[in-house]
């Protein structure tokens, strides 16, 4: 199992009926914290929308190196964290958590040197 995927079972209100992670693990902690901040916002203030039982967050992703996080439902708590969440993961390995910085190689990435020395030697 990712890593990813123990947000599932942490967050329930949060991901309920949501497909799945379309990034790497290194960017869990970003998103625990992120899911904890919204998950307890949409429980004090949007007790209407945790009634609802329809999906919360529709899509988690990387794009263009960073973090994307689609929700059906927004405020404007939301919407700073989640901004504020994205911002942050321009710094952050998407493989493993550590500090990164941009790769461009083909494709936009941002990876810590470890990891990005990894994938170099994987393609060879």
């Amino acid at each position: 199992m990712k890593k990813l995927e123990q947000l599932l079972d942490r967050y329930p209100l949060l991901y309920r009926g949501f497909p799945g992670f379309e990034c790497h693990d290194g960017w869990y902690d970003l998103l625990d914290e992120l899911s904890a901040t919204l998950e307890a916002h949409l429980k004090a203030h949007h007790p209407e929308w945790v009634a609802g039982g329809e999906p919360v967050v529709q899509q988690v992703k990387e794009k263009f190196a960073s973090l994307r996080f689609y929700m059906a439902l927004y405020d404007e708590v939301i919407d700073t964290a989640i901004r504020q969440a994205e911002e942050r993961s321009y710094e952050t390995c998407e493989r493993c958590g550590l500090p990164g910085q941009l790769i461009e190689s083909g494709w936009y990435r941002i990876r810590c040197e470890g990891c990005y020395l990894m994938e170099q030697e994987q393609q060879r």
